[in-house]
């Protein structure tokens, strides 16, 4: 057997002889005898992270070709603890050449390290790491040092990435970002920079800079988090300097409101009121005030929107082209839908560049609200039905005794419906003994619900909805929407009716999950072409902590909060001996959405959960 040093040399001739070898192993290879183009267009519909790594290790032309899609949506889950320094030194040393294929930059929190507080980090001394304080709030402790030294490090990132090619930026993590890490960001990134998005975390610096020419997405949903609401005056500025070419806003103050909802149930109305006040005077102090909004998308969370807010916002912000609308957790919210039904049916236009009087072309609408009164579900009610077209529809309503029965939108939206979430309890469940879903019996119970949805909705993919365990019909049901990709069951059944004491937990969800998969296969007659085709099925509620991966200390019954996880399960459809479909189920994600994206792509029913 010759070895590589016989066949290619070690002499000058030797570069010559491995271009040899490399032109005999690439005609005998198929693939890399494939012209580029094709080889370039196989890659690019490789989306998995790890099979693009493996694919770069494969050999140098293929390299080529994978490692700027591996790095092009670079996403860094940092560790809370001193795993920071590690996680980013180790990247900005091992990968500093493949950071110019860096397109989209997301910054995450990693909460499956502890936390822990002791550094011993030697700084690059030759680096502009800014003012020390990095403008963050005066704090006392080690939460503030770390919070500046993932600064330091993040700038130190965005220092390696080339200028003008970043087209995304998101920070997602528990520590803020400064104002010097959004000044650097905007003078090397103004350029190409399209898409902010805070969704998560807050954020503490003391005024915006000019961070870009022309951004389409802002989002930040953290308002008032760092215990100041000059950032939603700030925000405000930013949306208002935008407005010519702003598409997607969102805004709100989900943040704080989460946490404080998990921990106390209730909200804290003066702080949605002063949230809306700043943003808005921010948003009235902005230049540029006639020119006016064009988005296509508005999510609103936490915030107070009343006559007021509608004064000063809603008139210069929407308009007939608004295709997604989402009001969550926000005080005043049947005022807005009231003002919105009115405008839709009058002649008025609602903003001074509508001109066009035809109906609404919303596709998608989420509503959530944890106190809602009569009045609230009555104005819902007519909101909904007054306009038909909608693709996505996601209602969810706490600590309520009634549910609005799906006839409100089955007639108009069923025919277009892709996905539906529909849910409403009396309260956050606290424990697997009681099941606070709002589950009936008689004209208005669950089954009746599902038997109008499943009647109506045809062309559901994606479906979210509380079932009661204890009557089967519910699978008969299921079993006629043919084009059922993703089905989450958002109670889970009681637990006085499983041996808790010999089940795990593990094993007590996915027995329940086995059961309901079963069921639903037998009743499925064409197979794989019926909702037997389901390659998804989740069994529990969709909560902000389990979609954030957070948790908070201090909420009550802590340790049932395990029982109250989203359980996500692959769904693999085989025939046995007998020629019947059956369901092989596995556990895939960690209870995480970002986990089960490499499955499957229908997972926009996801984005409506509880707070608690």
């Amino acid at each position: 057997m010759l070895s590589p040093k016989t066949v290619v040399g070690d002499g000058p001739s030797a570069s010559l002889h491995a271009r040899e070898v490399f032109e005999v192993i690439r005609k005998k290879s198929r693939l890399l005898a494939l012209p580029t183009e094709v080889k370039r267009l196989m890659v690019k519909n490789v989306h998995r992270l790890e099979d693009l790594r493996n694919l770069a290790l494969t050999c140098k032309e293929l390299r080529h070709h994978a490692l700027p899609r591996s790095f092009e949506d670079l996403r860094i889950a940092v560790p809370l603890d001193r795993g920071l320094v590690h996680t980013l030194e180790l990247l900005m040393q091992s990968n500093a050449y493949s950071l110019r294929f860096t397109r989209r930059l997301s910054i995450v929190c990693n909460y499956e390290r502890g936390v822990g507080y002791n550094f011993d980090y030697d700084f690059d001394s030759n680096f502009d790491y800014g003012a020390a304080n990095d403008g963050m709030s005066p704090t006392c402790g080690r939460y503030q040092d770390m919070a500046v030294i993932l600064n330091l490090l993040v700038r130190k990132l965005l220092s390696m990435i080339p200028d003008h090619v970043l087209s995304s930026f998101r920070w997602s993590h528990e520590f803020p970002v400064g104002f010097t890490t959004i000044r650097q960001l905007a003078d090397k990134q103004r350029k190409s920079l399209r898409e902010l998005r805070m969704d998560q975390f807050a954020i503490a610096f003391g005024k915006f800079y000019a961070i870009s020419t022309h951004l389409a997405v802002l989002n930040c949903l953290s308002l008032g988090a760092t215990g100041a609401l000059a950032d939603a005056y700030y925000m405000g500025q930013l949306a208002g300097e935008q407005r010519s070419s702003l598409r997607h806003l969102e805004v709100g103050t989900e943040l704080s409101l989460a946490k404080r909802y998990a921990i106390s149930g209730s909200y804290n109305l003066k702080e949605q009121r002063e949230a809306a006040d700043h943003f808005l005077t921010g948003l009235e102090e902005s230049p540029n005030l006639s020119v006016p909004f064009n988005l296509t998308s508005l999510r609103l969370c936490g915030l107070w929107v009343d006559d007021a807010f509608l004064g000063d916002f809603a008139t210069q912000t929407i308009t007939r082209n608004l295709k997604k609308l989402g009001l969550e957790s926000c005080s005043g919210s049947e005022v807005f839908l009231t003002a919105l039904l009115k405008s839709f049916n009058s002649s008025v236009p609602l903003s001074q560049s509508d001109t066009s009087h035809s109906a609404p072309k919303l596709t998608s609408f989420t509503f959530r609200h944890e106190q809602p009164t009569a009045v609230m579900v009555d104005s819902l009610d007519k909101f909904i039905s007054s306009f038909s077209g909608l693709e996505e529809l996601f209602v969810l309503l706490d600590k309520t005794n009634k549910m609005l029965h799906p006839r409100c939108f089955s007639a108009q939206h069923g025919p277009t419906l892709k996905a539906l979430v529909w849910e409403g309890r009396t309260a956050p469940r606290t424990s697997m003994a009681v099941d606070t879903s709002i589950i009936t019996k008689g004209p208005s119970s669950a089954d009746a619900h599902l038997n109008e949805i499943c009647n109506s909705c045809p062309n559901l993919v994606e479906l979210g909805i509380a079932l009661d365990w204890d009557t089967g019909p519910f699978y008969l049901s299921l079993v006629r929407l043919c084009h059922l990709r993703t089905l989450n069951i958002r109670n889970l059944p009681p637990k006085e009716n499983h041996d808790g004491d010999v089940l795990s937990l593990p094993t007590f969800t996915k027995a329940a999950a086995t059961q309901v998969m079963e069921r639903i296969a037998r009743y499925s007659y064409t197979g794989p072409r019926s909702s037997a085709g389901i390659s998804l099925f989740v069994i529990g509620p969709t909560t902000y902590e389990a979609m954030r991966a957070v948790r908070y200390n201090g909420r009550e019954n802590e340790n049932d909060s395990d029982y109250l996880q989203p359980t996500f399960f692959h769904v693999h459809l085989y025939k046995d001996i007998t020629g019947s479909w059956r369901p092989l189920l596995s556990e895939v994600g960690k209870n995480t959405v970002e986990g089960v994206r490499e499955y499957t792509s229908n997972l926009r029913i996801f984005k409506a959960y509880w707070l608690r």
